[in-house]
Protein backbone atom coordinates (compact mmCIF):
# COMPACT_ATOMS: atom_id res chain seq x y z
CA UNK A 1 0.00 0.00 0.00
CA UNK A 2 1.43 3.30 -1.19
CA UNK A 3 2.34 5.95 1.29
CA UNK A 4 -0.57 8.63 -0.02
CA UNK A 5 -2.96 5.69 0.35
CA UNK A 6 -1.75 4.96 4.37
CA UNK A 7 -2.49 8.47 4.65
CA UNK A 8 -6.13 8.98 3.46
CA UNK A 9 -7.30 6.13 4.95
CA UNK A 10 -6.10 7.24 8.19
CA UNK A 11 -8.18 10.70 7.80
CA UNK A 12 -10.76 8.98 7.20
CA UNK A 13 -10.76 6.98 10.02
CA UNK A 14 -10.28 9.67 12.15
CA UNK A 15 -12.97 11.34 10.34
CA UNK A 16 -15.41 8.35 11.12
CA UNK A 17 -13.82 8.60 14.79
CA UNK A 18 -14.77 12.09 15.62
CA UNK A 19 -18.26 12.64 16.93
CA UNK A 20 -20.27 15.66 15.93
CA UNK A 21 -19.93 18.38 18.17
CA UNK A 22 -23.13 20.19 19.45
CA UNK A 23 -24.53 22.91 21.81
CA UNK A 24 -26.97 20.14 23.31
CA UNK A 25 -23.64 17.85 24.96
CA UNK A 26 -22.50 20.75 26.70
CA UNK A 27 -25.81 21.49 28.68
CA UNK A 28 -25.35 18.57 31.08
CA UNK A 29 -22.11 20.17 32.56
CA UNK A 30 -23.81 23.25 33.11
CA UNK A 31 -27.08 22.26 34.65
CA UNK A 32 -25.60 20.63 37.87
CA UNK A 33 -23.28 24.32 38.16
CA UNK A 34 -26.08 26.38 36.84
CA UNK A 35 -27.29 27.35 40.42
CA UNK A 36 -24.11 28.12 41.78
CA UNK A 37 -22.97 30.02 39.27
CA UNK A 38 -23.39 33.62 38.90
CA UNK A 39 -23.84 35.13 35.67
CA UNK A 40 -20.49 36.62 34.81
CA UNK A 41 -19.29 32.88 35.44
CA UNK A 42 -21.94 31.44 33.05
CA UNK A 43 -20.99 33.28 30.53
CA UNK A 44 -17.38 32.93 30.45
CA UNK A 45 -17.72 28.98 30.96
CA UNK A 46 -19.87 29.10 27.98
CA UNK A 47 -17.40 31.20 26.23
CA UNK A 48 -14.84 28.62 26.80
CA UNK A 49 -16.85 26.21 25.48
CA UNK A 50 -18.01 27.69 22.29
CA UNK A 51 -14.25 28.03 21.76
CA UNK A 52 -13.22 24.39 22.29
CA UNK A 53 -16.26 23.42 19.82
CA UNK A 54 -15.10 26.23 17.40
CA UNK A 55 -11.31 24.40 17.57
CA UNK A 56 -13.07 20.95 17.04
CA UNK A 57 -14.70 22.17 13.91
CA UNK A 58 -11.61 23.65 12.61
CA UNK A 59 -9.90 20.92 13.12
CA UNK A 60 -12.48 18.52 11.31
CA UNK A 61 -12.67 20.80 8.52
CA UNK A 62 -8.94 20.85 8.07
CA UNK A 63 -9.17 17.01 8.19
CA UNK A 64 -11.90 16.97 5.64
CA UNK A 65 -10.12 19.41 3.31
CA UNK A 66 -6.86 17.35 3.39
CA UNK A 67 -8.84 13.93 2.80
CA UNK A 68 -10.32 15.62 -0.21
CA UNK A 69 -6.91 16.95 -1.47
CA UNK A 70 -5.42 13.87 -1.10
CA UNK A 71 -7.99 11.85 -2.73
CA UNK A 72 -7.33 14.41 -5.63
CA UNK A 73 -3.90 13.88 -6.20
CA UNK A 74 -4.66 10.24 -5.82
CA UNK A 75 -7.25 10.38 -8.62
CA UNK A 76 -4.57 12.75 -10.90
CA UNK A 77 -2.55 10.03 -10.51
CA UNK A 78 -4.17 6.73 -11.51
CA UNK A 79 -6.18 9.51 -14.79
CA UNK A 80 -2.24 10.08 -15.67
CA UNK A 81 -1.16 6.55 -15.57
CA UNK A 82 -4.16 5.35 -17.42
CA UNK A 83 -3.49 8.19 -19.94
CA UNK A 84 -0.12 7.12 -19.95
CA UNK A 85 -1.40 3.51 -20.55
CA UNK A 86 -3.44 4.50 -23.76
CA UNK A 87 -0.07 6.37 -25.18
CA UNK A 88 1.75 3.36 -24.90
CA UNK A 89 -0.98 0.93 -26.09
CA UNK A 90 -1.50 3.22 -29.23
CA UNK A 91 2.15 3.31 -29.62
CA UNK A 92 2.13 -0.54 -29.69
CA UNK A 93 -0.69 -0.63 -32.15
CA UNK A 94 1.32 2.22 -34.60
CA UNK A 95 4.57 0.11 -34.33
CA UNK A 96 2.03 -3.45 -34.92
CA UNK A 97 0.57 -1.82 -37.92
CA UNK A 98 4.37 -0.32 -39.53
CA UNK A 99 5.70 -4.25 -39.09
CA UNK A 100 2.38 -5.48 -40.79
CA UNK A 101 2.54 -3.19 -43.81
CA UNK A 102 6.45 -3.77 -44.00
CA UNK A 103 5.83 -7.65 -44.20
CA UNK A 104 3.13 -7.30 -47.10
CA UNK A 105 5.23 -4.90 -49.03
CA UNK A 106 8.48 -7.73 -48.88
CA UNK A 107 6.12 -10.36 -49.63
CA UNK A 108 4.55 -8.64 -52.44
CA UNK A 109 8.49 -8.32 -53.48
CA UNK A 110 9.22 -11.88 -53.05
CA UNK A 111 5.94 -12.83 -54.86
CA UNK A 112 7.04 -10.43 -57.91
CA UNK A 113 10.43 -12.03 -58.29
CA UNK A 114 9.39 -15.24 -57.83
CA UNK A 115 6.38 -14.81 -60.37
CA UNK A 116 9.13 -13.69 -62.93
CA UNK A 117 11.50 -16.45 -62.85
CA UNK A 118 8.16 -18.97 -63.03
CA UNK A 119 7.22 -17.36 -65.97
CA UNK A 120 10.76 -17.73 -68.04
CA UNK A 121 10.96 -21.50 -66.66
CA UNK A 122 7.56 -21.97 -68.22
CA UNK A 123 8.55 -20.27 -71.58
CA UNK A 124 5.86 -17.84 -71.02
CA UNK A 125 6.26 -13.82 -72.03
CA UNK A 126 3.85 -11.07 -71.80
CA UNK A 127 3.22 -9.04 -75.19
CA UNK A 128 3.93 -5.90 -73.06
CA UNK A 129 4.62 -4.54 -69.44
CA UNK A 130 1.36 -3.71 -68.69
CA UNK A 131 0.16 -7.05 -69.60
CA UNK A 132 3.03 -8.78 -67.08
CA UNK A 133 1.59 -6.13 -64.02
CA UNK A 134 -2.06 -7.30 -64.63
CA UNK A 135 -1.23 -10.77 -64.85
CA UNK A 136 0.83 -10.37 -61.40
CA UNK A 137 -2.12 -8.56 -60.14
CA UNK A 138 -4.28 -11.25 -60.91
CA UNK A 139 -1.75 -13.65 -59.17
CA UNK A 140 -1.50 -12.00 -55.96
CA UNK A 141 -5.46 -11.88 -56.10
CA UNK A 142 -4.83 -15.81 -54.87
CA UNK A 143 -4.60 -16.94 -52.10
CA UNK A 144 -0.70 -18.59 -52.50
CA UNK A 145 1.25 -20.01 -49.52
CA UNK A 146 4.38 -18.70 -48.84
CA UNK A 147 6.74 -21.36 -47.64
CA UNK A 148 10.90 -22.18 -47.19
CA UNK A 149 10.62 -23.11 -50.93
CA UNK A 150 8.53 -20.42 -52.65
CA UNK A 151 5.14 -19.65 -53.58
CA UNK A 152 3.14 -22.78 -53.10
CA UNK A 153 0.53 -23.79 -56.77
CA UNK A 154 2.43 -20.68 -58.37
CA UNK A 155 3.25 -22.31 -61.16
CA UNK A 156 0.09 -23.56 -61.62
CA UNK A 157 -1.82 -20.56 -61.23
CA UNK A 158 0.21 -18.78 -64.16
CA UNK A 159 -0.45 -22.07 -66.22
CA UNK A 160 -4.21 -21.41 -65.48
CA UNK A 161 -3.89 -17.47 -66.36
CA UNK A 162 -1.98 -18.17 -69.72
CA UNK A 163 -5.44 -20.24 -70.45
CA UNK A 164 -8.09 -18.01 -68.67
CA UNK A 165 -6.25 -14.80 -70.38
CA UNK A 166 -3.91 -15.73 -73.10
CA UNK A 167 -4.17 -12.73 -74.59
CA UNK A 168 -1.71 -11.70 -71.74
CA UNK A 169 0.76 -13.90 -73.29
CA UNK A 170 2.43 -13.98 -76.65
CA UNK A 171 5.43 -12.21 -78.54
CA UNK A 172 6.50 -8.98 -77.18
CA UNK A 173 4.99 -5.93 -79.68
CA UNK A 174 6.82 -4.17 -81.82
CA UNK A 175 6.41 -0.33 -81.27
CA UNK A 176 6.69 1.64 -84.48
CA UNK A 177 9.47 4.26 -84.54
CA UNK A 178 8.30 7.40 -86.06
CA UNK A 179 11.45 8.87 -89.04
CA UNK A 180 11.20 10.14 -92.27
CA UNK A 181 12.35 6.84 -95.25
CA UNK A 182 13.34 9.54 -97.67
CA UNK A 183 10.83 8.28 -100.02
CA UNK A 184 8.40 10.84 -100.88
CA UNK A 185 9.61 14.45 -100.18
CA UNK A 186 7.23 16.89 -98.80
CA UNK A 187 4.38 14.11 -97.44
CA UNK A 188 6.13 13.96 -93.90
CA UNK A 189 6.77 10.89 -93.01
CA UNK A 190 5.63 7.21 -91.82
CA UNK A 191 6.41 4.97 -88.93
CA UNK A 192 8.82 1.99 -89.24
CA UNK A 193 9.34 -0.85 -86.98
CA UNK A 194 12.01 -1.82 -85.37
CA UNK A 195 13.64 -3.84 -88.28
CA UNK A 196 12.96 -2.11 -90.95
CA UNK A 197 14.66 0.87 -89.03
CA UNK A 198 17.53 -1.51 -88.78
CA UNK A 199 17.50 -2.49 -92.32
CA UNK A 200 17.30 1.21 -93.11
CA UNK A 201 20.71 2.23 -91.13
CA UNK A 202 22.34 -0.95 -92.57
CA UNK A 203 21.64 0.19 -96.15
CA UNK A 204 22.61 4.32 -94.94
CA UNK A 205 25.82 3.63 -94.73
CA UNK A 206 28.27 3.87 -97.36
CA UNK A 207 30.44 0.86 -98.12
CA UNK A 208 34.41 2.21 -98.04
Amino acid sequence: MSPKKEETEKIESEEEETPPVEDENLQDDQNSEEEELTLEQARALLKEKNKKIQTLNHESADRRKKLEALQKEQQDREDAEKTEAQKEKDRADRAEQARADLEKKNRELRLRSEFDSTARDLKLSFVNEEARKDALRSIQGEELEETEDGFSGLDEALKNLSKSKSYYFGKEETRPINISDGSSKGKGSRSLTKEEAKKKKRSSIAPL
